[in-house]
């Protein structure tokens, strides 16, 4: 089992695991009683019949990792349980199981009322069939879960589910389902739990911005993150004070993010990432998912100091791009339908509508006076009454076709105005896309875009993540 670090001011996020090098299955940890020697095992190898391999333990990051539900093996780990220190002697070695356990929904539910037959049943239903003595273990053990367990369930942040982004219609729903999550009775991971911040992070979905990024962005947003220079972010770069976006992929530093939120404080800006929770789960169980935990999982966690700086390293690089590109008007929001069933339950319940926001790319189209020829012609008169000359397009052997489009950084240019323009004025240009509509979006053009806000601000940067694991 693993622990969840800690600490207010560093980046919250599982760093690394020991798993298996050959089935990547995250391993126990054991003691020889007789050499004092460390030993990491499968889950429940002690009472299984011989295991089909040997453990290979290595480092791994959660996201390769192979977590199973400690009860049954299913991989959809929903759950962290915490129990009384639990420990099993079986021939010369001594199983030291901790105090905490990763369970899917159903053993989950089962081990918080104290169902052994239902424990059992799932087991036998769900995991590798076991032989008399290793069913008889398995049953012994799980009876000591249930008598050592400690209330409450806690949301696990280690569920190696598939990453699906969320559909637009139906984000307030996602968001009604984070607040229940958020102020209901399951403990959260990741310094979520403390009372204040949950309290801070439920109030502020209240008065959320709703924000969706298309998928065009979205790929814009997730190849410059990985360039992000130290930036610092303050409360005005933000599009709102409190917000919950999500993206058309995911994301992030290890691509299992699909959503965040942002809350303003007055000590700074707090951020929880989100992976998605249900794909793959059968649709009785996905309602009940639903109802218990919703659509997200918190994945990251950091609150963000004044003047503390983030790059291409850190959990919230994703985000803090999504803001950029808001903040320099390099994409823009437009309020989209929701659900109707969304709408028609926001109208019973007396909500006012939600609104949600895409966010899409920014586009200037202006026309070059070097790529055409214009004339003058009556209202009525169309290109085919005019001599081959005198049309709008020029010869097509000297007009310039461009297969991508490209991004112009944000400049300065000098504008003639006044009475026969004779005066002169610099006027700013908004970073923008040219070339055509249909065609893809060059990315080595973009990453200059990217050091506009606050590079002078403090080298401090405590929200990275630690290096990956070799």
């Amino acid at each position: 089992m693993t622990s969840l670090p800690g600490g207010e001011n560093a980046e919250e996020y599982v760093a690394s695991l020991i798993a298996c090098q050959i089935c990547n299955v995250a391993l126990n940890r054991s003691v020889d009683d007789a050499t004092g020697e460390i030993i990491y095992l499968h889950p429940m190898e002690l009472a299984n019949d011989p295991p089909e391999h040997l453990p290979r333990p290595i480092v791994v990051e959660p996201t390769i990792a192979q977590i199973v539900c400690d009860f049954c093996s299913d991989q959809h780990v929903v759950y962290g349980i915490h129990t009384s220190p639990i420990a099993a002697v079986v021939g010369p070695f001594r199983q030291n199981f901790g105090d905490e356990w990763h369970a899917c929904a159903e053993c989950g539910t089962s081990v918080s009322v104290g169902d052994l037959k239902g424990l059992r049943a799932r087991r036998r239903r769900a995991a590798p069939k076991l032989g008399p003595e290793a069913d008889a273990f398995a049953t012994l053990l799980n009876r000591e879960v249930v008598a050592g367990f400690r209330p409450p369930l806690e949301v696990s942040p280690l569920g190696r589910w598939p990453a699906a982004a969320l559909k637009v219609s139906t984000l307030p729903k996602v968001r009604d389902g984070l607040y229940t999550l958020l102020t209901g009775p399951l403990a959260l991971p990741l310094g979520l739990d403390e009372s204040d911040v949950r309290a801070q992070v439920a109030a502020s979905l209240e008065s959320a911005w709703l924000l969706w990024v298309d998928e065009e962005s979205t790929a814009n947003i997730d190849h410059l993150s990985q360039s992000l220079p130290p930036t610092c972010i303050e409360e005005p770069d933000l599009p709102s004070s409190h917000g919950l976006v999500s993206w058309g992929r995911p994301v992030g530093v290890r691509g299992d993010l699909v959503a965040a939120t942002w809350t303003t404080t007055p000590a700074g800006i707090r951020v929880v990432g989100y992976g998605s929770i249900g794909t793959g789960v059968p649709p009785a169980a996905l309602q009940d998912l639903r109802g218990q935990i919703g659509w997200i999982v918190p994945r990251s966690h950091i609150h963000l100091a004044p003047a503390q700086r983030v790059d291409a390293r850190s959990a919230v690089s994703s985000l803090v791009t999504t803001w950029i590109f808001l903040a320099q008007r390099i994409a823009e929001t437009r309020s989209i339908p929701v659900d109707k069933g969304v709408r028609k339950s926001y109208q019973r319940s007396g909500r006012p509508p939600a609104e949600v926001r895409l966010i899409r790319l920014t586009t200037a189209h202006r026309p070059d006076p070097r790529m055409t020829t214009p004339v003058q012609r009556a209202p009525d008169q169309d290109n085919a009454a005019l001599p081959a000359a005198a049309t709008t397009d020029p010869p097509t052997d000297k007009k310039r076709r461009y297969d991508h489009r490209w991004w112009v950084a944000q400049h300065t240019r000098k504008q003639p105005y006044g009475p026969g323009r004779t005066q002169i004025r610099e006027i700013t240009v908004k970073t923008h896309l040219r070339g055509p509509d249909d065609k893809p979006i060059k990315l080595s053009t973009t990453v200059r875009i990217l050091g506009g806000i606050h590079p002078e601000a403090s080298p401090e940067n405590s929200g990275t993540l630690p290096p990956a694991p070799v």
